[in-house]
């Protein structure tokens, strides 16, 4: 079946209060982080889980919707911690910065937000950009101040002036990105919860059509601008496996990046879809 979830508009305003109650929340947590840099702080990212997830029984009792076994919601968001501990660091490392903002891209039609934070950290992120490779500089300089030289370049450089003209990039303020990624991911939380029991809580595999030929795709979750490599061959189609969610996807031929620009469910009797600009 091709790629959808009927979100209905309780779903939609369940993830637009979540972004708009929880994203300050999200940025006080970040002063942990800002304290222990050496390494990413779990602690402060369980703590949001658990009001996020808070937010999500109140709104299922609210409509209805039967109680969950205990810890089973927990179980099924447990892949998206890393995330929110990621966004912890790159939310404090743009404050390092100076950027008065954070590095997001513009998302496409059908997304829950306008901007999806870019995790500068990720090699995948730096080859789409250009700049940094990590052979280069690892060495020579500590990381983060590496990757503030880095996003200070890329955020004070002319308009459109990125190697990669398609990407939609720029800097966004803080707490507009921070809303953006929190209201998408708590609708990533409501569907992880809603289809756990019958995906199993692992993946599945999921095929991806194309229009055009010999491209290399790269897929990312909706909140989270952190590509990887899908599938083992060249457009179309090509397969690969996707834990339940809704994704993004771009895709490479002769060192020239194109994204898609839609949004993909990937899911229980969602196994297929067919992208709009590739």
């Amino acid at each position: 079946m091709d790629s959808t979830e009927e979100r209905s508009p309780a779903d939609v305003a369940f993830a637009a209060r979540a972004g708009e109650t929880l994203s300050d929340a999200l940025l006080d947590r970040r002063g942990w982080l800002e304290a222990f840099r050496a390494e990413p702080v779990r602690l402060p990212a369980e703590q949001f889980i658990g009001e996020l997830l808070l937010e999500l029984r109140r709104d299922r009792a609210q409509r209805g919707q039967p109680t969950l076994p205990r810890g089973l919601d927990r179980e099924a968001v447990a892949p998206l911690t890393k995330p929110v501990e990621d966004v912890l660091r790159v939310l404090a490392l743009s404050r390092d910065a100076g950027l008065h903002g954070v590095i997001a891209m513009s998302t496409g039609a059908g997304a829950l937000a306008p901007w999806v934070v870019v995790d500068v950290y990720s090699t995948q992120v730096r080859r789409s950009l250009g700049g940094l490779v990590p052979g280069e500089w690892l060495e020579r300089r500590p990381p983060d101040r590496a990757l503030t030289e880095w996003m200070r370049d890329l955020a004070e450089g002319p308009g459109g002036s990125l190697p990669q003209p398609n990407l939609r990039v720029q800097v966004v303020d803080e707490r507009e990105a921070t809303r953006g990624f929190v209201t998408q991911i708590a609708d990533s939380f409501r569907t992880a919860v809603r289809y756990f029991t019958s995906s199993g809580g692992g993946g599945q595999r999921f095929t991806v059509h194309t229009r055009q030929h010999q491209f290399q795709l790269e897929s990312y979750p909706q909140y989270w601008y952190s590509p990887v490599v899908f599938g083992a061959t060249l457009t179309s189609p090509v397969d690969g496996m996707l834990a339940t969610g809704h994704y993004h996807f771009q895709g490479w031929q002769n060192g020239t990046v194109v994204t898609d620009g839609g949004v993909y469910f990937a899911g229980p009797g969602s196994t297929a879809a067919t992208l709009r600009n590739i």
